[in-house]
C-alpha cells in the first residue's frame, strides 16, 4: 500500500481574514482615528472643524447605506463585474466632477487624500491649477525602558 500523504490545501477562509486584516490596518486609521488628523486638515485647507467632520460624517453614513447593498452585489453578480462596475461609477463621477468645477463652479474644490499615491502625480492629472497639498504628521519620542526580573 503506497504511503501518500494528501496534500494539507489551505483554507479560502483564512486568505479572506488575512486580506479584510490587511485592509483594515491600511485604511482603519483614517476612519477610525480621524480627531488626530482633523487638526492638520483644517489648518491646511483652511476651512472650519465642523465643515471637516460634517464631510467625514456624510461619508461614513454614506458607508452604512451602501455597504450592505454593495455585499449583496457581490454575493450575486461576483466581485469581479462589481469592481469594474465601481471602477467605471468613479471615472464617471471624476469626469463630471472636473466638468463641474471648469464649467458650472470654479471656485468649486476637489480634495484627494491618499497616502500611498504620489500627491504631484495626481495633480498633475487633475489640472485646471490643482495644488498639491502636503499634510505633515508629527513625530513623537519613543523611550524604551528595561525592566530587569
Amino acid at each position: 500500500m503506497p504511503d501518500v500523504q494528501a496534500k494539507k490545501k489551505l483554507f479560502y477562509g483564512w486568505i479572506i481574514v488575512l486580506v479584510g486584516f490587511v485592509v483594515m490596518f491600511a485604511t482603519g486609521p483614517v476612519f477610525y482615528a480621524f480627531g488626530i488628523y482633523l487638526t492638520s486638515m483644517v489648518k491646511d485647507l483652511g476651512t472650519s472643524r465642523g465643515e471637516a467632520a460634517i464631510a467625514v460624517t456624510i461619508m461614513m453614513l454614506i458607508g452604512v447605506v451602501v455597504n450592505p447593498l454593495a455585499g449583496n452585489a457581490i454575493r450575486e453578480l461576483g466581485a469581479k463585474q462589481l469592481m469594474l462596475a465601481g471602477l467605471a461609477v468613479f471615472v464617471l463621477g471624476l469626469a463630471l466632477a472636473l466638468d463641474a468645477q471648469r464649467h458650472l463652479r470654479d471656485d468649486l474644490r476637489l480634495l484627494v487624500m491618499s497616502a500611498t499615491l504620489d500627491g504631484a502625480s495626481v495633480a498633475r492629472l487633475l489640472g485646471n491649477g490643482a495644488t498639491h497639498v502636503r499634510s505633515a504628521g508629527r513625530a513623537f519620542d519613543v523611550v524604551t525602558h528595561y525592566a530587569a526580573n
